[in-house]
């Protein structure tokens, strides 16, 4: 099979999973049960809900970073701690 073709279970074009291709992990079929009750009850707090997940990956994926350099692994845990409430601050005053 070429690399640049899709493999046979994904055809060219889907965006997501058939229901019995999704994970049966409990916790994600608890969440995947909770987010489609928002949605179906009240959309915009499924949007909200969605706003918050972005959120908490943005200052996630802007704490990695922050990790990784020099100024955060000189720094005493005290500062490191400041350091990183920084960093959420300033991804949420982008946001």
């Amino acid at each position: 099979m070429d690399i640049d073709q899709d493999p046979p279970s994904q055809p060219i074009g889907r965006k997501r999973k058939l229901e019995a291709e999704l994970s049966t992990n409990k916790n994600t079929v608890k969440a995947r049960k909770r987010i489609k009750s928002l949605e179906e009850g009240d959309p915009v707090a499924a949007k909200v809900e969605k706003a918050k997940a972005a959120d908490q990956g943005a200052i996630t994926y802007a704490k990695r970073k922050l990790v990784k350099t020099l100024e955060y692994t000189q720094a005493s845990s005290t500062n490191q701690a400041q350091l990183v409430q920084q960093s959420a601050a300033e991804v949420i005053l982008k946001r």
